[in-house]
């Protein structure tokens, strides 16, 4: 994992302007790193020591997402505190949907030796402002050599008490279960695409959609409210991580049952739309193939709709329904939905 050094002195250094990764060597940078960090409740021992030690748990939730530079984000794009807030917060909206809260990270750092200090700098400031917000720790992990930048993150976390001992998981659909998301979906995917085009003038609506593609908010608090409205009623669950089409046939495939969308009633906000038709794209198809919304989906029992919805101030929208038939999903006024995938 880890290991910080005991040099009080190096870790006080001010980072030299135009400094590297190599310059500073793995065990110095390290040691400056995690001065930034803070450790909080779970955590007995974080960085500093061969292994991390956490404190017991009810009921352990791991997630791991890696983000490989080229892939999943270009640096000339991002700033190194989004990317470092996004590192960790596709993690934590894993967790969410599952029903936990994060207890400590775990980073796998694999960099160019060349890699700027100061842009290092700002990358472990940006997690560390995620983890304060959602009050876990970056307790560990590893740093390599490696020809491009490669974020490997692990985050441990445990079942939130209004969970009852019960996560939630992709299977557990039934028929008759109403399709739900939280939020407006689109918006990462629409700004993706301008960047893509290259456009340069920034409007409010690029600043919009740039803003979710860049720094996703976990839904961790909402997924608490509703866990605790109604727990029973919350049949399964994922975040939108690839989009909707794709994620919901996870959900279909786990549970042995067939999900029917109507694209029409996707929840999808005006700046949104409005990128998507200055790009010349159907604003339905980013919402559901383009993915990292890192919203939520859920199959609810149709009973439950109504008051679950109270709950979070009408933050759900029905999109669908499960019914019987072949597994698989069914997406309904609109065509070419595919849903991003790696290979």
């Amino acid at each position: 994992m880890l290991k910080g050094t005991n040099n009080a002195a190096h870790r006080a250094t001010i980072l030299a302007q135009g400094e590297r990764l190599r310059d500073s060597g793995e065990f110095g940078a390290i040691g400056h790193f995690a001065t930034l960090l803070g450790t909080r409740t779970g955590v007995r021992v974080g960085i500093g020591d061969d292994c991390a030690v956490l404190n017991p748990l009810s009921a352990p939730v791991i997630s791991c997402d890696a983000l490989v530079e080229g892939v999943h984000f270009r640096r000339d794009w991002t700033s190194a505190f989004d990317l470092g807030r996004k590192t960790l917060a596709v993690s934590v909206s894993d967790l969410a949907s599952t029903g936990a809260y994060p207890i400590a990270a775990f980073l796998s750092l694999c960099a160019p030796p060349d890699l700027e200090m100061a842009w290092l700098n700002s990358f472990y400031k940006g997690m560390e402002s995620l983890a304060e917000e959602f009050k876990f720790s970056l307790a560990g992990g590893d740093t390599t050599r490696a020809p491009q930048l490669v974020l490997s993150a692990t985050l441990i976390g445990d079942l939130l008490p209004e969970a009852q001992g019960q996560p939630v998981l992709r299977e557990g659909a039934q028929i008759g279960d109403l399709i739900c998301i939280s939020g407006n979906l689109g918006a990462s995917a629409a700004g993706l695409q301008l960047l893509l085009s290259g456009k340069t003038a920034i409007t409010p609506a690029h600043q919009e959609v740039l803003s979710h593609h860049f720094n996703p908010l976990p839904r961790l608090q909402l997924m608490r409210a509703l866990l605790g409205a109604n727990r029973e009623a919350i049949h399964a669950a994922l975040d939108i991580s690839d989009g909707v089409s794709g994620d919901a046939s996870h959900i279909a495939e786990r549970s042995l049952v067939r999900l029917k969308i109507d694209a029409n009633r996707l929840q999808i906000a005006p700046s949104t739309r409005e990128v998507a038709q200055e790009l010349g794209l159907d604003a339905r198809v980013l919402a559901l193939s383009g993915g990292e919304d890192y919203q939520l989906l859920m199959c609810i029992a149709p009973r439950a709709f109504e008051h679950l919805n109270e709950s979070v101030n009408g933050a759900l929208t029905c999109i669908g329904v499960v019914v019987e038939g072949e597994t698989g999903v069914d997406v309904d006024n609109v065509r070419d939905a595919r849903s991003w995938t790696h290979f």
